[in-house]
């Protein structure tokens, strides 16, 4: 699930979760893809105190992969997602990251 967290509430009892997770990848060219990726979990109040206060999560995810040859992958994604907690706050973050893979 995007983002996991605690299991169980503060008394023990297990959370009731909903999410899904869902992506698309469409190679354009020899050389690259594009990706895009959707994640939402919800988290239900069981009988006891939450030991997380968070009640929802939404990510999206867009990447690019650039394959300049055979064994290097150059990648850089695009992450923005929102909490929001059962009190009412919410939250935001945006993220960008890249990676270079060498396959051996």
């Amino acid at each position: 699930m995007v983002f996991g967290g605690p299991d169980l509430d503060a008394a023990g009892k297990v959370l009731e979760t909903e999410g899904i997770t869902i992506g698309l990848t469409q190679k354009v060219g020899e050389k690259v893809t594009l990706g895009l990726a959707y994640g939402m979990r919800t988290n239900t109040a069981g009988a006891g105190t939450l030991a997380t206060p968070t009640k929802e999560l939404n990510t999206l995810h867009l990447n690019v992969t650039y394959r300049p040859v055979e064994n290097i992958s150059v990648r850089l994604e695009y992450i923005t997602g929102e909490r929001r907690e059962f009190g009412g706050a919410t939250f935001s973050a945006d993220r960008v990251q890249g990676s270079v893979q060498f396959n051996f």
